[in-house]
């Protein structure tokens, strides 16, 4: 998730396009008025710094109390102040999608529409969707949480360290942000070269980052690690002998039917039209900044459908609902809390907890499972779930200020469609 890419512009654009409902048959005029309602009653915090900004809509994302004292927005005006010509969304109730809508264009100055079916990146979301992957692959036996990485790793090993005293940095660790491992960012390349995921993980030519070195003893402090998942992908690559992306689409993808899943991206000129192409924040098209062998942190292409059927088999496990994914019991490890985020772990946020690839907020009925993420030059995605009633939402936008929108749009959600985690 990347902060730093906010800044305020001004810019017209946006134009509805498509509507679709996957639950059985309703009242056509009560969707349409709650979909009227989700894009014209968007509270809004005002502020003049960007970041500040996010930070204060984000730690009041569900606060019902306070957001139906903000004033209130239209989707189609914020997507012109921010910059973003393009939006994808899918809202879920009583675990099955609503409504899912389409806004805008996949290119500022091209004419293509967004479609149901267009790509989008889902950013640090993906991290959500390698942790699913883990937890089946550990429910399935193929591998042990508690078990140290190294001893799945044949390709590279994370580096010794006196940091690490008499601990091992276990898949359970990495899962959380607890291993100790750097951060991790600006994964760039040197010109016309593919570095290889040891190359990255090890800092060294054709990559152009830093290696991935451990900075504080493991289990002893929380730091949000893309490190830590791209080592979980060499990690089930050298232990299971197959490609991340061949795993992901056996064990996620097949069984739930999200055929609009993909790594597999980089033949541009063949996806062209199907794609979405990343703005800046002040709405100029770039094309696409990722190293085609890291995935696992931030790679997926996807769509907000796709990303709400996996939303909605993770809530049904963790209410116990037969559902496609795993067990309750799994459910319930993935997304309790392993380390509860204080004010200056991750740029001001409060009140919320870390499990296993997941942001979580609350407890009881009010808990919530989410997921931010966003791309360099300018993608964004998040993805909410609330498991005791099976409401929940995916926006995706191709704009690098598109953070701020989809946070405020949850906050409109959760008050039209009456989540319980949005308090009283």
């Amino acid at each position: 998730m990347n902060t730093k890419l906010l800044t305020i512009g001004l810019a017209v654009l946006a134009a509805a396009l498509t509507v679709s409902c996957d639950r059985g048959a309703q009242p056509a005029g009560q969707l349409n008025a709650r979909i009227e309602r989700v894009e014209t009653e968007i509270p809004r915090f005002s502020g003049t710094d960007p970041f500040g900004l996010l930070l204060t809509s984000f730690n009041n994302m569900l606060n019902a109390s306070l957001l139906r004292e903000q004033p209130v927005a239209s989707l189609d005006s914020l997507m012109a102040e921010y910059r973003i010509p393009g939006v994808s969304m899918a809202v879920i109730d009583a675990y099955e999608i609503d409504y899912m809508k389409q806004y805008g264009k996949i290119h500022a100055g091209r004419d293509v529409a967004v479609r149901q079916d267009t790509y989008f990146e889902a950013g640090s979301t993906t991290k959500i969707v390698t942790a699913v992957l883990v937890m089946k692959l550990a429910e399935e036996g193929m591998i042990d949480l508690d078990r140290e990485a190294n001893d799945y790793l044949t390709s590279w090993k994370i580096p010794d360290s006196p940091l690490l005293g008499d601990k091992k940095v276990t898949v359970r660790l990495l899962l959380s942000h607890l291993s100790g491992l750097a951060e991790g960012n600006n994964f760039g390349s040197l010109p016309g070269e593919v570095p290889t995921v040891v190359d990255v993980l090890s800092g060294r030519e054709p990559a152009t980052n830093a290696a991935a070195e451990i900075e504080y003893e493991p289990g002893t402090r929380w730091q949000y690690s893309n490190f830590g998942f791209i080592v979980l992908q060499l990690m089930l690559e050298d232990h299971l002998g197959r490609p991340y992306a061949d795993l992901m689409q056996e064990y996620i993808f097949d069984p739930l039917e999200m055929t609009r899943s993909t790594f597999a991206h980089y033949d541009k000129k063949a996806i062209r039209d199907e794609v979405i192409v990343p703005h800046d924040g002040g709405g100029s098209p770039h094309e696409r900044d990722m190293n085609p062998t890291i995935k696992a942190h931030g790679d997926l292409l996807t769509t907000p459908g796709d990303l709400a059927r996996l939303a909605i088999e993770l809530m049904k496990a963790y209410a116990g609902e037969p559902n496609d994914l795993f067990s309750r019991d799994t459910a319930r490890e993935m997304l309790e809390v392993a380390w509860s985020i204080g004010a200056d772990e991750f740029h001001g946020l409060e009140g919320m907890g870390y499990g296993y690839g997941a942001f979580l907020l609350d407890r009881g009925e009010a808990f919530c499972f989410m997921h931010p993420g966003s791309n360099n030059p300018g993608t964004s995605c998040i993805l909410i779930g609330n498991p005791a009633t099976g409401k929940g939402a995916v926006i995706m936008t191709n704009g690098a200020q598109g953070l701020l929108l989809v946070v405020q749009m949850v906050s409109g959600i959760s008050l039209v469609y009456e989540w319980p985690c949005a308090g009283g």
